[in-house]
C-alpha cells in the first residue's frame, strides 16, 4: 500500500501542478516558455501542502472506506477527497489571514478563490489517479488469477 500511495502522490502532484501551471500561464497570456518557470513556482508552493495535507487526507480516505463495498467506497472516497480539498482554504486561511478571514470575508474570498479551485482540482486528481491505480491493480490481479485457473 505504501508504494501505491507514494506513486499516487508523485503522479497526482505532477499532474496537478502541470495543469495548474498551464492554467496560470494561459490566463496570464504568457508564452509557452513561461510554463516551466511557472511550474517550478507552483511546485515550490504546492508540494509541501500536498505532502502535509493531501497525502494524509488520501491515506485517511483509504482507511475510512476500506470496509465499504466497491461502489460505496468510490463514492465515499470521492466525497472525502473533494470535501477536504474544498475546506483547505477555510482551514489554512485563518492561520495566515485571520483578520481578513473574519472581518472581510468577501475580500478574503477574492484573494484566495483560485487557491480554492486549485485545491479542489488537486483533490480530484488525487482521487482520480488513486482510483485508476486501484482499478489497474484489480485488473492485473484478476488477470493473474485467470491465468492460474486456466493452467492444467
Amino acid at each position: 500500500m505504501f508504494k501505491r500511495q507514494a506513486l499516487k502522490f508523485l503522479v497526482s502532484a505532477l499532474f496537478s501542478i502541470s495543469i495548474i501551471s498551464l492554467f496560470f500561464t494561459v490566463s496570464e497570456k504568457e508564452g509557452f516558455i513561461a510554463f516551466f518557470p511557472m511550474m517550478l513556482f507552483v511546485s515550490y508552493l504546492a508540494l509541501p501542502l500536498m505532502l502535509f495535507y493531501a497525502l494524509p487526507v488520501s491515506l485517511l480516505s483509504d482507511k475510512w472506506t476500506k470496509s465499504l463495498s466497491e461502489r460505496m467506497r468510490m463514492v465515499a472516497s470521492f466525497l472525502l477527497h473533494l470535501g477536504f480539498g474544498g475546506i483547505f482554504v477555510f482551514v489554512i486561511g485563518p492561520l495566515f489571514e485571520p483578520d481578513m478571514f473574519f472581518q472581510d470575508f468577501p475580500g478574503f474570498w477574492r484573494m484566495y478563490e483560485l487557491f480554492f479551485f486549485a485545491a479542489v482540482f488537486s483533490s480530484f486528481c488525487f482521487w482520480l489517479i488513486g482510483e485508476g491505480m486501484r482499478c489497474c491493480e484489480r485488473s492485473s490481479v484478476r488477470d493473474k488469477v485467470e491465468v492460474l485457473l486456466d493452467k492444467p
